[in-house]
């Protein structure tokens, strides 16, 4: 049985009667009717009474191009979610008359393009084709090169995606500018990749004459012969990637593919390609990253020789330190402690090499969780207590917190909460000499965080108090909630979000309100707590009233349906 806030109901019945009673009764029977509408959908919100708030809502909206954007991308798709393709449909014909009010030729292109997406969702492929019709009329007559090609590019990527080949490639073709015309047939090689016409595929690729936009649609031809089992193809196209650096990460991600596939012997001579590549690029950041990624690889696929001989081929002993322990946690979790204290053993030296004492303490406290997890935890700590030295010489206060909270982290890993809590505190207060307030409040969100995935609840709930705001602390409690269902403790993460709940529901800005509100839904439903997800994104609703702008009301109304529709 649904119980229902009777003395708004008969408010708004009350209303209704008092309005029609005045002059101009139609118009006045409207506004009530409307009022009662909102204040019944605020006692029991459902998906169908929000969406039709949200409509109405949206009729108010000045702006014709947002106008039409949250009738096309929001309610039609939610309503095509809940099954009711024929109220999509019809609020997609709201959003054509409105579109065909929008003067600018630029504004009414993209609204058109933005239509035929969702009637595309909606498996309507005529009138997608119609809209995408008159999208191309209106773009042809955009006077500005780059607007014009940026429309027409992004029409003949919706001509290609519902396999009109030829029309795309006619699109494309008629495009002045270079990039927009090369972005064009990218994206067209790409839709026929997807659909498994990869000759024709990497045929259209032969008539894009920008290097970085070739490279781009062979990283897509790539990922979709890798979806389709096709590695060796999907080697040779990833091997002629001009760019270096973009050729080393698609190289990589196919080796990746090749050794969840059980093909490691293929995975191993793809990764040497992708380190070929990556020691071409020059720029030292870039090249590191990609190596960095390389040695993950080889570590993940059970390669922890090659992946050390990656390690040290890079000059920074910051990051070198990091790709080994890396390497030494990897072997560690599977079982090999003995290779994994021969790898710590070489990271130790290098850690202690490193000039710069924030890096040097995390060098340090990453070294001593990879001890943890090969079984030498007092090593580990003792080690944490040369991170915490390192730290003293941090002189700026974020950078110190931070330090001095993943060596907490890090030594109640090891088994030391004594020693964790008293790390903890030091790290609260050099987080209260931060200046700057967006700052020392996320270095905070972090400490408290982090001593609830050390197990430190107390001390974490403790420490809550202390943030002054409402929508802070929602959002710390939601995310300790998450933490111990985690570890399994759902009943204490339950009692968690209803703190959470309580903490979002006074905060005073009303945007913000609905936010916090939002985020605890979708942590109560990750979770599976899908009645509670409901029962609190209902409490949302009313917050909607008060919003400043009726775009942001509509927005957030949708959304809101959306959530419900979802946790139904």
């Amino acid at each position: 049985m649904k119980y229902f806030d009777m003395s708004k109901i008969l408010v708004a019945a009350i209303m209704t009667l008092v309005l029609v009673g005045c002059s101009n009764q139609e118009d006045k029977a409207q506004i009530a009717q409307s009022q009662a509408e909102t204040l019944l959908c605020e006692t029991n919100p459902t998906t169908q009474c929000l969406l039709g708030l949200a409509i109405n809502a949206a009729e108010d909206i000045p702006d014709d191009r947002k106008r039409a954007r949250v009738l096309a991308i929001g309610i039609a798709v939610v309503q095509s979610k809940t099954g009711d393709k024929a109220a999509a449909v019809k609020t997609l014909e709201s959003a054509i008359l409105i579109t065909n009010s929008i003067t600018s030729d630029e504004s009414r292109v993209f609204s058109f393009i933005e239509i035929a997406a969702t009637q595309m969702q909606l498996d309507d492929k005529p009138a997608s084709l119609q809209t995408l019709k008159s999208a191309h009329i209106i773009a042809n007559n955009i006077t500005d090169d780059y607007f014009r090609g940026f429309a027409l590019a992004d029409i003949a990527r919706k001509q290609a995606q519902v396999g009109l080949y030829s029309e795309s490639l006619a699109t494309a073709n008629s495009i002045t500018d270079n990039d927009s015309r090369a972005s064009a047939i990218r994206f067209r090689a790409i839709a026929q990749a997807e659909a498994g016409l990869f000759s024709e595929a990497i045929k259209s690729t032969k008539s894009i004459t920008i290097t970085e936009y070739r490279g781009y649609a062979f990283e897509g031809i790539v990922k979709a012969q890798v979806a389709a089992g096709l590695f060796s193809e999907a080697v040779i196209i990833a091997n002629n990637i001009a760019v270096d650096d973009a050729r080393a990460s698609v190289l990589t991600n196919v080796a990746s593919a090749q050794a969840k596939a059980g093909d490691k012997s293929a995975a191993l001579k793809t990764l040497q390609l992708a380190i070929t590549a990556a020691k071409s690029i020059t720029f030292d950041w870039s090249r590191t990253r990609e190596l960095v990624d390389i040695a993950k690889e080889q570590a993940v696929a059970g390669f922890y020789s090659e992946a050390v001989k990656t390690a040290n081929s890079v000059t920074d002993d910051f990051d070198r330190v990091s790709m080994l322990t890396s390497i030494a946690k990897r072997q560690a979790e599977f079982g090999d402690q003995t290779g994994a204290i021969k790898v710590i053993t070489v990271a130790v030296p290098l850690a202690n090499s490193i000039t710069k004492n924030y890096e040097r303490a995390i060098a340090f406290t990453d070294i001593a969780i990879a001890q943890t997890i090969a079984g030498d935890k007092i090593g580990a700590l003792n080690l944490l207590q040369s991170a915490i030295i390192a730290t003293n010489g941090v002189t700026d206060y974020g950078y110190r917190a931070h330090a001095l909270r993943v060596v907490s982290e890090a030594q109640a890993k090891a088994g030391n909460s004594s020693a964790a809590r008293k790390t903890f505190k030091v790290a609260i207060i050099t987080a209260k000499n931060i200046a700057e307030e967006n700052i020392r409040l996320s270095t905070f969100e972090n400490i408290i965080k982090a001593q609830a995935v050390a197990g430190l609840y107390p001390e974490a709930f403790a420490n809550i108090n202390s943030l002054i705001s409402k929508q802070s602390r929602s959002y710390v409690l939601t995310e300790i909630a998450k933490i111990q269902a985690k570890t399994g403790d759902n009943s204490g993460a339950r009692k968690t979000m209803q703190l959470a709940i309580i903490a979002a529901k006074n905060v005073a800005d009303n945007a913000m309100r609905v936010l916090a509100i939002m985020d605890i839904s979708k942590a109560q439903s990750k979770i599976g707590d899908k009645a509670g997800a409901l029962q609190t994104i209902k409490l949302a609703v009313p917050a909607t009233n008060n919003l400043p702008r009726v775009y942001m009301r509509t927005i957030f109304l949708i959304e809101i349906a959306n959530m419900i529709q979802t946790n139904e």
